[in-house]
């Protein structure tokens, strides 16, 4: 009785026992835990200002085209705003460089002229090159018409509409310069001022007159 007793003692023993190795989720390959993530990671992206710099340009040093180089023409919008930034910068200096050199007021009026002289010659040129090229536009837009092709001229017409545009800018500007009015004596009163004061410096510096 003793035998049968403890191997039923046994028997039970055994069927309480927890396998722990199948119920132990970090050595089960299915559990959640242990799935490889293989989802794949965005890369990190770099700082905008490495690329781009938003600090504002440095103007200091940029010198404006001389409208007197390379038989300079306005040919569209670009070259128009490049005439008004001629026209409207600072030459004062250049009146008071001038005066230190020939200090004669005939001298001065004789500067002012050329100036407005190589000006009126800039737009005459430019007036001549877009009357000619409103007649090349005008025969492309009749061949082109005769042919049946609309979108072409549609394009055309655009084109001479700012062609047109911009010849009447120059001719306001011809308008003025040859009366001597608008920029044309922004050109006068900056180069005279300057002039002025360059003569005023000269006697200063003679008598000592400081």
């Amino acid at each position: 009785m003793g035998f049968i007793k403890n191997l039923l003692q046994l028997f039970k023993n055994s069927g309480n026992t927890v396998n722990t190795s199948n119920n132990d989720p970090s050595t089960d390959p299915n559990t959640f835990e242990n799935i490889t993530d293989n989802t794949p990671k965005m890369p990190t992206v770099p700082p905008e200002d490495l690329f781009i710099d938003k600090n504002p340009p440095n103007m200091s040093n940029v010198q404006l085209p001389d409208i007197n180089q390379e038989k300079f023409i306005i040919k569209d919008d670009k070259d128009l705003d490049t005439m008004f930034q001629y026209l409207m910068q600072n030459i004062e200096n250049d009146g008071y460089n001038d005066a230190l050199k020939v200090p004669d007021m005939n001298y001065m009026n004789q500067n002012i002229d050329r100036r407005i002289f190589d000006v009126l010659i800039v737009l005459e040129r430019s007036i001549l090159y877009h009357k000619n090229l409103l007649k090349e536009i005008d025969v492309h837009i009749d061949r082109n018409r005769n042919a049946g092709f609309h979108d072409i001229v549609n394009q055309l017409e655009k084109n001479k509409e700012m062609t047109l545009y911009c010849l009447k800018k120059i001719e306001n500007l011809m308008n003025d310069f040859s009366q001597r009015k608008g920029y044309c004596e922004r050109i006068v009163y900056s180069y005279s001022i300057g002039f002025k004061r360059g003569i005023a410096a000269l006697t200063k510096d003679e008598f000592n007159l400081y």
